[in-house]
């Protein structure tokens, strides 16, 4: 089956948004990082959902419960609540290895332009990360063969290079680990397997590599963040960093961790045009009111806003590589400001905003970047503030 639709955009509301909780650096939606978010108004939102529960070449006993559904539940949250202009899925027997080609080299390609965003989910059994070589099965893949007739992920990423020109791309792969055929373990690629993607690109799997995953989990987490629930600061707008945050925190709580990689734009908007979540009710205070020697208060609510809850997860080491100015230094969430000379290291510390700061031509720059995978990060000025691109694995 392949289904197409298309639906046209809610109103969004015209009060003032509310200021920002998270973090926000310069990125392709906030190029000064002021903070606030003003995605194109010409935008396309575009989607591809591959789901295979059911294999032409694998035993019943592998098959997945949840894969084809998992599609056609996350299809519809795109198309009525996040709004996006066109959702095209594959699932069984219609996902094949040329199936999905096709669809996307020949239907998705021509739609997209560079100022879109894309959104590609794969859900299914993948096998070879235990061996270095990930490949995700399509209905039609033969294990023994899977090399020629499956996706071997290097392939894969090079393809949806040439077929997606958009400067905002999210890849989510729900590769469940579990099982295996005839002795080889159904360990598909998770995301810090992908090779370097071109910027703008976020990648993230249901879990770690060759770690199992709870079939359904990532997709029901998913499908709440796009629909509205990863809507941090209540601005209308889910963000790549927004996105993030929540499925770390939603995953958590199954006891499952999710893997990130890519060069993110952190401000990059991935949906929109939903009706923000409702905020929790507010505290009041009392003031007194009337004229001097007048009796009463009155109740008057505060506006305030939950906290961000960052992942609770450690960060095992993340090095920082500022391209220019003096005084360069780093401060991750409670840990001491450490020192740059460009370059340094922050080890073991917990996922969420590191301050950066930096002299550029006389002038004193700080920025808050959230960090939720280790790697390398380049930093540098990006407009008016600082900016930094990365993991680089």
């Amino acid at each position: 089956m392949i289904r197409y639709g298309q639906s046209p955009m809610r109103w969004l509301p015209t009060a003032a948004a509310l200021a920002c909780l998270l973090p926000v650096t310069a990125g392709a939606d906030d190029p000064a990082g002021t903070g606030v978010i003003t995605p194109p108004s010409n935008r396309q939102y575009v989607a591809v959902l591959v789901g295979v529960s059911d294999y032409a070449n694998l035993p019943d006993d592998v098959e997945l419960s949840k894969s084809a559904s998992d599609v056609d539940t996350l299809a519809r949250a795109l198309e009525t609540k996040a709004n996006f202009n066109h959702v095209f899925t594959l699932t069984n027997a219609a996902a094949t290895r040329d199936g999905i080609r096709n669809l996307l080299s020949q239907q998705v390609k021509p739609l997209l332009q560079p100022d879109d965003v894309m959104v590609v989910y794969l859900s299914g059994h993948g096998m070879g990360a235990d061996l270095g070589m990930p490949i995700f099965l399509a209905h039609d893949s033969t294990p023994e063969n899977a090399q020629e007739d499956a996706f071997q992920l290097a392939d894969l990423a090079r393809d949806l290079q040439a077929w997606i020109p958009t400067k905002t791309t999210v890849i989510a792969t729900d590769i469940i680990h579990e099982q295996n055929f005839q002795g080889l373990p159904f360990y598909g690629p998770a995301a810090s397997d992908w090779p370097s993607m071109p910027k703008g690109t976020l990648i993230v799997s249901a879990t770690q590599t060759e770690t199992p995953a709870k079939e359904g989990a990532f997709a029901s987490a998913l499908t709440s963040a796009l629909s509205g629930d990863a809507d941090l600061n209540y601005d209308t707008h889910v963000t790549q960093d927004e996105l993030v945050t929540y499925l770390m925190n939603a995953l958590r709580k199954q006891n499952q961790l999710p893997s990130v990689a890519g060069r993110l734009e952190n401000s990059a908007v991935i949906a929109t045009g939903f009706e923000p979540p409702p905020i929790p009710d507010s505290p009041t205070i009392n003031i007194a009111m009337g004229e001097a020697g007048s009796e009463g208060t009155v109740q008057t609510p505060v506006n305030t806003k939950p906290a961000v809850a960052y992942p609770d997860i450690t960060i095992s080491a993340a090095k920082f590589v500022f391209q220019e100015g003096d005084a360069q230094s780093v401060q991750c969430r409670t840990m001491p400001v450490t020192a740059c000379t460009p370059s340094c290291y922050v080890r073991e510390f917990k996922a969420g905003p590191c301050k950066i700061s930096a002299v550029v031509d006389g002038v004193q720059m700080t920025a808050e970047v959230p960090i939720f995978s280790k790697g390398k990060y380049d930093c540098q000025r990006k407009a008016a503030t600082l900016h930094c691109e990365g993991p680089f694995l």
